[in-house]
């Protein structure tokens, strides 16, 4: 008899179990899941970001254009695991070194069209990634200081940058980004061989922006 109950509370035990498992879950227990224990947010998603760039310019252009500074607009794709592929445009103005009055354009900005990838090697509150981007520069200058003979210019011309940085999320949608990159770019290359005149726009990038997480 004792053998028969066991059975039989061992069976009801056994279905209430599997019964709780197959019922749906409710809508906030499935946001849950996207939530760490402490209310951080964990997924990463689509994502559109302004950033704000500032560039210390390296070489023998940064002996000419001590510093840029700009605005870019990032698209970023998200792929499952820990990747985010990024697409971005913008502005960016060269500054004149002080007390330069010939050997460079008063006028210098750069309109970059890049690609490339971030990934992510915690994704939390605080995500943590290194990047990789490349593609064009649409450069022009114009007023070259100490010689108005010297025709204003429009280049296209490669860059790539690698850096690493942190995204913060304050809400389930919003948040900041910070990053550090080290850029290189083709600009005058034309005596590369020896080496008088050749400028690689070479520098280290901080940039500083909000992002909109779609989710």
């Amino acid at each position: 008899m004792k053998t028969i109950l066991l059975f039989l509370i061992l069976s009801i035990s056994g279905l209430t179990y599997s019964q709780q498992s197959n019922t749906p879950k409710k809508l906030s227990d499935i946001s849950k899941l996207n939530t760490d224990k402490k209310g951080g947010y964990t997924q990463l998603n689509d994502q559109v970001f302004v950033s704000y760039s500032y560039i210390r310019n390296l070489g023998k252009f940064g002996d000419i254009y001590e510093s840029s500074n700009g605005i870019t607009l990032n698209y970023g794709k998200y792929f499952p695991n820990n990747w985010l592929v990024v697409l971005r445009t913008g502005y960016i103005s060269e500054k004149l070194r002080e007390g330069i009055d010939s050997g460079g354009y008063s006028n210098f900005n750069v309109y970059p069209l890049h690609i490339g990838g971030r990934y992510y090697v915690y994704k939390n509150t605080i995500m943590p990634y290194f990047s990789f981007m490349n593609g064009l520069n649409f450069i022009s200058t114009s007023n070259y200081l100490g010689d108005p003979e010297i025709e204003d210019q429009f280049l296209l011309r490669y860059a790539f940058q690698v850096g690493f940085g942190i995204d913060v999320k304050f809400t389930k949608n919003m948040g900041m980004n910070l990053n550090i990159n080290f850029n290189n770019s083709f600009y005058k290359d034309e005596d590369i061989f020896d080496q008088t005149n050749s400028q690689m726009m070479t520098g280290f990038e901080y940039n500083f922006g909000f992002m909109y997480d779609f989710k």
